[in-house]
């Protein structure tokens, strides 16, 4: 998956869109148009489409190699996305395989292309400071000691799962902090590892974050912010760690150290129904 709070900051900041297209019959319209309004199943369809990611991620490498004909178009979030995917102007976008499940779950008009392409792991971010070591290690033990224990795997299965009512996270202003306050950078609108549920930042990455800090004393302030701004804030130590669903990667992992896995999983593409 955040910042300062990106759900109410919805400014659009679309690098590449498409135009709208104009009223009319099918056979006059924007070649994107049709093309959106086609029934994909396979990736060998997106040959040639133009296929829209989240500025600041990996995702353009991923449809690339995936689909090298492809041309791509950045946006903001997964909101522009899905209305850019909507109005025609792209026939997909990649994602992370349980977000995409998450928003067609959400919205009958969307499904997702049965494929699943770029394996990955999923962790939390460090600054390359003898601090944001220490600190590294600690949540490195926690993370061993959450998956030979089962809990992970509980927390995992809790925020994939289909019952809302038991995603809540403990109350991270409640922490004691007996060994200071940690700063955590997030973005807030990346479902299910952190996103708003009644105001508050919620999530697969929340919810560790926050046991991770209740078990080891420390308090805890969540911050949220464009997914772009995550790994050069950490790098600039203006924030102590991150989590939003973040891959990692070669590029990344020379601006921050990145712990163990919370999650590994696949890319899956977003299309119409």
């Amino acid at each position: 998956m955040k910042r300062s709070v990106l759900a109410a900051a919805m400014s659009v900041m679309v690098l590449a869109a498409g135009c709208s297209a104009p009223a009319g019959n099918n056979n006059n319209a924007p070649a994107q148009q049709q093309a959106a309004q086609e029934k994909y199943t396979s990736l060998s369809q997106l040959a040639g489409k133009t296929i829209g990611v989240q500025t600041g991620t990996s995702m353009g490498d991923t449809v690339k190699e995936a689909i090298p004909t492809a041309s791509v178009s950045q946006y903001r979030n997964y909101t522009f996305l899905i209305d850019a995917l909507k109005k025609g102007e792209i026939a997909a976008f990649p994602g992370d395989d349980p977000v995409i499940r998450e928003i067609c779950a959400k919205d009958s008009q969307l499904t997702f292309i049965n494929e699943q392409v770029d394996p990955g792991d999923f962790a939390f971010a460090f600054p390359k400071t003898e601090e944001g070591n220490k600190l590294l290690a600690e949540f490195n033990e926690y993370m061993t000691k959450i998956k030979s224990d089962g809990t992970l795997k509980q927390m995992q299965d809790k925020w994939t799962g289909a019952n809302d009512d038991e995603k809540i996270v403990p109350d991270h202003t409640a922490l004691p902090a007996d060994k200071g306050t940690l700063k955590f950078a997030t973005e807030g609108d990346y479902a299910p590892f952190d996103y708003f549920k009644d105001n508050k930042v919620v999530g697969l990455d929340i919810d560790i974050a926050i046991n991770f800090c209740q078990e080891y004393g420390y308090g805890l302030e969540i911050y949220t912010m464009s997914f772009s701004e995550i790994i050069p804030s950490i790098h600039d130590k203006k924030y102590d760690f991150g989590g939003a669903g973040i891959t990692v990667t070669d590029e990344r992992s020379e601006q921050v150290n990145f712990s163990e896995p919370d999650y590994s999983g696949g890319t899956v593409f977003c299309v119409l129904k």
